[in-house]
Order: structure tokens, then sequence, then C-alpha cells
């Protein structure tokens, strides 16, 4: 665990004690307290929390320790607490949380206080993060840096920009474009590619999302309330195809329906209690034998009809902007179409999805299954399944008949499992639940998610950990907690400037020449400086094929998205036409923007000069000089260039601006004579580069949210 707001943790068979912290602050800078420990779960107590299914009652002895006592002593009392935010500031709640203990156990009382609740509007959420709210808008939330932060000395960035997820193929576009620095979007393998593509610097990392998708079947109409008809439908899906065109990073669920994920099968499940189990392979044959048994008929069209001969029809609901979702039902439906059953699939707009299966309303639908968010344990997912909102979501009941005949109380059974400290009762516990799930089948799942994380490298944000740092097994369930570990703990900082000194014999990797001469270059004529010698060459104006290029431009890749600076000092004395030497941001050779201390004898003679050629049209500007020591500065904002120089690094002369639309990603150093092949050449001096810097700090991170009706 990872400790926030809590200091430590005591653990004990009836109690758990957590020490908290003395130096965090609310955002409306109130101290943060036990108290709001308090009225935070007591608000839960409101709303069925889990926890407390097996919390007696919360302590608070002193402002920073909170003692809860279990009525029922769990082994997940740690998942139980951190999977909910302390997000009930008493100052602020006082009145609705100090109603809760007397109205326990009477649900008008309790009906009541949520009621009242329920008109509270808050101005701003108030939380004890890193960032608070600041503003938002229909398109974008921004977070600013909340300054009193107990860990805000290490939190590297200033702001947090939030752009909505309407739909997967919008952060497709946003992670494409390099408009976000992580994201975890169900993506295909093409679309994947495309993006790794688009953005060099793009990184995946694929921890297991604690999850599955599921085809879920409504258990309360036929013919989808009969288990042989659900069988038959499960034999008629190939899961492990169905995974690929759904999300083809996961891993795939093909033969079974336990409720346990597969990579924690083995740690479950013995194989020889799975070979007591039903098994729901790929099979048309035994789909085609339980219809059969069932009454339906195969007509000469292909497809099957009730023994009235009315057409077997069905349909597949899945949230509109669920990309993934939607690939999956297509899917199924397409197999079951083959299979001879004609299925149709729904797409609902997100925001009215999750309410239309809480209300029953549909036949079959994706929807999540073996949810082990935040506990990495079965307990969770059955949780989900048989209590929570799948029970209600499908129609099971509380009773079923288990294995040996006997009546299984389900929500009895889960309540034990999250109790029992004994390893061995929990795997017989498992495997009863696993037994119910598998031959219920309330649920087909056809693949455990793996989350696909893109983060972009060195645009904004720098420090990623390595793919396979376990600090990503963070984020299944609330990924918002792994982006805020990632900032208190410093592990992410502002993407910070590059510089090269130029005090070694070698140049730098990241450098790559263009029309390398290495008999004009040196790096220790003059130690701890790049030397370039001017030569016969030229870069104004448009290029042709009579030759004269400009020899030694020697480049490297900009920062891959958005606005950066370059900046260097030269050492250099043009005394001819048209000596020059500086800092060029090239496309090629007729679409560049040139930033240079030079000689023009018709231009005023020595001076700065600032070039922005487009298809060989050129357009300049000049402020003469005799500065032998200059100090350049090309400033980028979408595509205008600003041009400053200075004597000191310090106070900055703005030349001006100029704006180019065709250039690439490349800059660096360029020094010649920029002499026209007709015309004589000039003499060969030294331009000395001390430094070449770029900078792109951002001091913010974009990211994707996903908020109901937002």
């Amino acid at each position: 665990m990872i400790p926030r707001l809590g200091t430590s943790i005591e653990e004990v068979t009836d109690t758990l004690t957590v020490t908290l912290r003395t130096d965090a602050l609310w955002h409306d800078g109130t101290p943060f307290t036990s108290k709001d420990v308090w009225s935070t779960f007591m608000l839960g107590y409101l709303y069925n929390w889990s926890i407390w299914d097996y919390l007696g009652q919360i302590q608070t002895p002193d402002d920073y320790t909170v003692v809860f006592q279990w009525i029922t002593p769990t082994i997940l009392g740690k998942q139980l607490l951190s999977m909910r935010p302390i997000c009930a500031p008493y100052h602020i709640y006082q009145q609705w949380a100090d109603q809760v203990p007397g109205a326990m156990g009477d649900e008008d009382a309790l009906a009541a206080i949520r009621d009242s609740l329920a008109t509270f509007k808050p101005e701003k959420p108030v939380g004890t993060g890193p960032f608070q709210v600041e503003t938002v808008t229909e398109t974008e939330m921004i977070l600013t840096k909340f300054p009193n932060h107990y860990a805000a000395s290490k939190v590297d960035f200033d702001k947090v920009k939030l752009l909505k997820w309407s739909s997967n193929e919008t952060v497709w576009a946003y992670l494409e474009n390099g408009e976000i620095d992580i994201a975890y979007p169900a993506t295909p393998r093409d679309k994947t590619e495309q993006i790794m593509a688009a953005q060099p610097g793009m990184r995946l990392a694929l921890p297991s999302d604690l999850s599955e998708f599921s085809l879920t079947f409504n258990l309360r109409e036929p013919p989808l309330s009969e288990k042989k008809f659900r069988a038959a439908i499960a034999h008629a899906i190939n899961r492990e195809e169905v995974q690929k065109a759904s999300y083809f990073y996961a891993l795939p669920d093909t033969t079974y329906a336990t409720g346990i994920l597969p990579s924690f099968t083995d740690q479950w499940l013995s194989p020889d209690f799975l070979a007591t189990l039903t098994t729901y392979e790929y099979s048309p044959t035994k789909a085609a034998n339980l219809l059969t048994e069932l009454g339906y008929v195969k007509g000469p069209d292909g497809f099957w009809r009730d023994s009235g001969g009315n057409l077997l029809k069905l349909e597949i609901k899945a949230p509109s902007g669920w990309s993934d979702w939607v690939a999956g039902a297509e899917a199924i439906a397409g197999y079951l179409i083959t299979f001879g059953i004609t299925t149709e699939v729904t797409t609902v707009p997100n925001w009215e999805y999750w309410s239309m299966l809480d209300e029953g309303i549909f036949q079959m639908a994706i929807d999540w299954a073996a949810v082990w968010w935040g506990y990495a344990h079965p307990y969770k997912g059955y949780a989900h399944m048989f209590t929570g909102s799948t029970a209600q979501r499908v129609g099971f009941p509380e009773e079923v008949e288990g294995p040996e005949g006997e009546i299984v109380n389900l929500p009895d059974l889960v309540t034990e499992l999250g109790a029992t400290f004994d390893p061995d009762r929990q795997k017989e516990i498992v495997e009863t639940l696993a037994w119910v799930a598998n031959e219920y089948l309330p649920q087909l799942p056809y693949l455990e998610k793996r989350l696909m994380i893109f983060h972009l490298n060195e645009a904004r944000v720098t420090g990623w950990p390595k793919e396979d740092d376990p600090i990503w097994s963070v984020a299944p369930g609330g990924i918002a907690r792994l982006y805020s570990t990632l900032m208190t703990e410093g592990i992410i900082r502002a993407f910070t400037p590059w510089v090269d000194d130029f005090d070694t014999t070698t140049l730098n990797p990241r450098w790559a020449w263009e029309r390398e001469d290495p008999t004009h270059w040196s790096l220790t004529q003059r130690p701890g400086y790049l030397r370039l010698i001017t030569h016969r060459g030229f870069l104004y104006g448009k290029a042709d094929d009579t030759g004269g290029d400009v020899k030694n431009l020697l480049l490297q890749p900009a920062p891959p998205v958005g606005d950066f600076e370059i900046r260097t000092r030269v050492l250099f004395t043009p005394t001819e036409d048209f000596h020059f030497a500086g800092l060029l941001i090239y496309g090629d050779d007729d679409n560049y923007v040139l930033l240079n201390r030079g000689f023009c004898s018709s231009c005023g003679g020595s001076g700065i000069y600032f070039d922005s050629e487009m298809d060989g049209s050129t357009r300049s500007i000049s402020a003469t000089t005799d500065i032998t020591d200059t100090y350049l500065r090309i400033q980028k904002a979408g595509e205008v260039y600003t041009a400053s120089y200075s004597t000191d690094g310090q106070n900055w002369i703005v030349l001006g601006a100029l704006t180019n639309t065709n250039l690439s990603t490349r800059i660096g150093l360029v020094a010649g004579d920029n002499r026209w092949p007709d015309m004589p050449a000039a003499s060969e001096i030294p331009a000395d580069f001390d430094f070449f810097l770029v900078e792109a700090r951002y001091y913010e991170v974009y990211l994707p949210v996903v908020i109901k009706g937002w």
C-alpha cells in the first residue's frame, strides 16, 4: 500500500487502526482530521457501502487516529478502506453525518437524510489532493496545483488539463495528435500501431485491469431465463475470435464462466475442481443439440424457430461510446446469426446505458464481469455478481441449489468469503461460488481486460515507469490513483530543457548531420565548443539542382508536440557577404526558419538576421549590430516563430515574429557563407557554439476523463 492521508495501519482481528497525517489540509484551508474520515464513512452507510457488511462502528479517540471496529472481522479491511476516497469533510457535511448513527437500521430515516443531502449543491468540490478544480467547460476541466498540499514540493506540475472522453475514437485522436500525455482506451491492433507510429515517444503498458468483458443475460424472461438456452448461446460463440475483435491485447476466456479471472485461475481453482464443471467451448453442434432439446427447430432458411413457428430473435445492447464493447457485441451477433439466430446490436448513449441496465431494460448486454478492482481477490467479483449491480441487473436470486443439491445463500456466502481468515475455507467458498457462476451462467465472459495505458514520453512529461514496473497495477478500477501517485511521489516530472554543452570530444547521439563535411566542424579545436567553419554554399532562396547547398546542418528532432524554444550562444565575427551562423528549424532547403549572426552589405552590414522560407519564398527581419558574443533564441507558438537576441542570455531584444506553416520537426545549428555557385567564395571563418538548448517545459499534464453527463 502507498500511504497518503494515513501514515500507518495497525490491524488485529477485531479492529483496524489508522494513524493520519498531521499536515494535510482541505482545499479551503481547513485541517484534515479523523472527523473527516468518520463523516465520509457515515455518509457511505447511507449508500450501502459494502464495508458496512463488516463494520460495527468508527471511533476517533483524537484528531489523528481512526479506529474501525469490526462486527465481522475481515481479511479485506485494508482494501475496503482504501477503495473509498475521503471526500466528505466534517465541517461541510456535519449536519448529515451526525444524523446517521441514530438512523442506522431505520430505512425511512436514512431515506430522509439521503433526500436532504441530495439537495446540497456545493459551489466547488473541496478535496485534499495535490490539485484543485479551477474551471470546467463543455470540453475540458482545469485543475491547478494546491500549494499547501503536503507533497507539493514533489509535484512538478502547476496544472492538469482534463479533456472530455466522449468516445474511444475521440481519445484515439488525442493520442495520435499528441494532445494528451496518458490515456487508457481499448484500442484495436491497427489503431494502436498507427498511434505508436504517429508519436515516436509513445509507450504502452499492459497491466491486468482485474476485470472481464462479458455477454450478460437478463434472466427474468424466456428464452434467456432457461439455463440450457444460455448454454446454447455460449456454445454458438467463438469467444477467442470475439476477444480478438473486441480487444486484441486482452487475455482470452474461452472454456468456463467461473467468475475467476483467467490469470488467477491456477491460484484459486484446482484441476480436479475444473474437471467437474460444464465447459462452454465453441461448438455449434452442441448449441444445436441444446436448442433441439428445448423444442426449437431450424428452418430451411437456416434460422431457428420455436415450437410455434416463431422466428427466434435476440438483441444485444452496448454503450455507443465504448468502441471495444460495440465491437464485441457485433462479433457475438455475427456468430449467432451464422448459427441461425437473428440478432440485432443496439447501441445506447453512454449516459443512458447504466441506468438502463440497472432497470433490467435489456435482453442481452455487454457488461463487466469478475470485477476485482482494488482488491485482486474473488470477493470483489462475487459481491458484484451475487449481491451487487450484476445481481440486480440480471435478476439473479439470492438462493440457488448448490453442487450437492444444498440450498446456497449467496449473500451470506459472499460475506463469509470476505470474513474468513482460513485459506482452506476461502477456497471452498470460492469453488462453490465459481460452480454457481459457471452452471447458472448469468454472464458469459469472453476476455480478461488488460489496461492499454498509452503514455507519451518527453512531450510535456518525463520519468514514466518502465512498462513492467508494478506501479502500473495501481490503475485497475481507478486510474486517477495512478496519476496522483506518479505525481505526488515525484516519479513523473515536467519535461525539462535539453542542453548540449559540447564539452566532450564526440557528438551526442541525439544529433544527426545533413550533408556532413567532416573537414569543416570540430569539437576539439576549441574545447567546450562546437566549431562550424563557414564554407561555400547557399540556403537562402529557391533551391535548384545547380549545387552549392550549405553543408553541415547539425539537426535533431524537435519536441514531438506543442510549442518550444531553442537557444544558443555563438562566438562569431562575420566580415564578408554572406557569412552567417545560428539557429535553424528545418524542413528542407526551401522550408525553414533561420536566426543568425551574419553579414550582408546591402542590408546594413553586420547584424542579426531572421529569415523564414516557405516553398522558396523568403521573408526577413534584421537589426544592425557588431556584437561578436551573441545569444540567439527562437520561440515557437503554433506556426508563429519569434526571434530574439542578447549579449548576456538574460536581457533579450525581440527582433520580430514570422509565420511558417511548412516546417517539419528538426532543429539545430548551421554556419556558411550563403553564396550562390556563380559567386566567388568568401573567406572561411570559425563559428564557435557554446551550447544548444531546447526548452519544452510545460508544467502541466494532459489527461482524458469520463464524467457522467459531461
